[in-house]
């Protein structure tokens, strides 16, 4: 039988009835007669092999669904950034319920336009929306996706509704536990971008991480120190700032840095000075489970990025369900993952 079968032929080859076929290949019926269960496996292989596909036409029509979802990028890259681990989250809690998923990347004007933005989504027969807009977001582009009537939630963001992030807050103050836990009593924090003047600065995560950390340091009653910067330094004038920071007294004995690039900072200053990492100091920073700084192996909070696409994507199913709260604000926990660069103070 040549490939392009349907359920009506499928039903008169095994002679029965085309609701019965459909339930089979839908998954929704479960026999526990031997003799039944062996004619369904039967007729999923037949199907497989002359090449059945289902009427996703008629299949929206009767569901009311069309089985696929939308994920909404824009096009610059700091503020929609993307990791393999979040989309193997986003797949994750997807595939189960087999939905389909497709990437939109718009610009800012096209994010912003309460007309054609509203009009663009609705025409591209999904059920619902995932958001990967993390700061900085386009004049109107809130209102806009609200005039869309179907469920989405936003990803890395700290949103009115329905939204998922990463737990900064709570990281920075695990940073600081950590570090006490070793015995360290005199703490510093570095940051060589966010400054006033950064452009990027408004994402949520660059003031939760120091709150949390600025929160622990009190709560262990440690002596620390933040190095603050006017602006985004460049990799010299970084590592001249890090290295008179590190001669100041008091000299701490660990250091956190807000991302992998500020600990190579620090790093490159200490060996300027002699110093020894981490012998003589030691060096916490947070990024994704596998870091591009390849000087050393860093100890670091993963972000969670994987947890946090895969329960995104089961919020979003819950929503399109109509199984979901009202309001639903999710922060996702780091995870600890131990390296060369902290031990024990001096």
């Amino acid at each position: 039988m040549s490939p392009g079968i349907n359920l009506n032929e499928l039903a008169r080859r095994f002679k029965v009835s085309r609701a019965t076929v459909a339930r089979i290949l839908n998954r929704n019926i479960i026999y526990t007669r031997p003799t039944y269960r062996r004619r369904a496996d039967k007729i999923r292989r037949a199907a497989l092999r002359m090449g059945y596909r289902p009427n996703a036409a008629a299949k929206a029509v009767s569901t009311g669904r069309f089985g696929h979802v939308g994920l909404l990028m824009g096009t610059h890259y700091e503020r929609s950034n993307f990791s393999r681990e979040l989309l193997r989250g986003i797949h994750d809690g997807l595939s189960p319920h087999r939905i389909h998923y497709s990437v939109w990347f718009l610009d800012d004007s096209e994010l912003s336009d309460q007309t054609s933005l509203p009009r663009f989504l609705s025409e591209q027969l999904m059920d619902g929306l995932l958001i990967n807009y993390t700061h900085e977001l386009p004049h109107h582009f809130r209102a806009a996706v609200k005039r869309v009537a179907m469920p989405a939630v936003w990803l890395n963001v700290k949103e009115q509704g329905d939204c998922v992030y990463p737990d900064d807050l709570q990281a920075g103050r695990k940073a600081v536990q950590y570090l006490c836990d070793l015995g360290h009593r005199q703490l510093a924090f570095a940051d060589f971008v966010h400054g006033p003047e950064n452009p990027f600065r408004a994402h949520y995560s660059v003031f939760d991480r120091r709150q949390g950390v600025e929160e622990g340091m009190a709560e262990m009653e440690v002596k620390h120190r933040f190095l603050t910067v006017r602006r985004a330094l460049p990799g010299p004038e970084a590592i001249q700032a890090a290295a008179a920071f590190l001669r100041e007294p008091p000299i701490p004995t660990a250091v956190i840095c807000h991302a992998a690039r500020d600990a190579a900072i620090c790093h490159a200053a200490a060996v300027q000075l002699g110093i020894s990492v981490p012998r003589d100091l030691s060096l916490l920073t947070f990024g994704p489970d596998r870091l591009n700084e390849s000087i050393f192996d860093l100890t670091h909070f993963i972000e969670p990025n994987q947890a946090m696409g895969r329960m995104a994507a089961e919020r979003l199913i819950a929503c399109i369900n109509g199984e979901a709260d009202p309001e639903f604000s999710r922060p996702v926990p780091y995870q600890l993952k131990t390296g060369n660069s902290t031990t024990t103070p001096p």
